[in-house]
């Protein structure tokens, strides 16, 4: 780790599980990293989320100290194959994404 920051490089998603019974009841946590070349965290970053079927709950769409925005994600109410898709812009206007699948069973 640094103390420079760059501009973002890569996104990454840790969700689990990535099954979940449909219905509207069940929910996940999502935490999405962005990171500059050097693997260090991106601070402040306007984060773009959205799926096909679930639901998104998050407060804030930039990231924190550490590179990261956490939602919950809510169950599609029927049985699908949900698309996840976070994305964000580099310094020079170029996308950075980032997609899972979430399977709602």
């Amino acid at each position: 780790l640094t103390d420079e920051h760059n501009e973002p490089y890569k996104i990454n998603i840790y969700c689990n599980p990535l099954r979940i019974k449909a219905g509207g009841f069940d929910k996940i946590d999502i935490l999405i990293e962005v990171l500059d070349i050097k693997e260090n965290p991106v601070v402040s970053k306007k984060i773009a989320i959205d799926c096909e079927y679930g639901i998104l709950n998050c407060n804030n769409y930039e990231t924190d100290i550490n590179g990261v925005v956490h939602l919950i994600y809510e169950s599609a109410y029927s049985k699908c194959t949900d698309k996840l898709t976070a994305r964000t812009l580099t310094d020079d206007s170029s996308i950075i994404e980032q997609c899972i699948t979430i399977i709602n069973e």
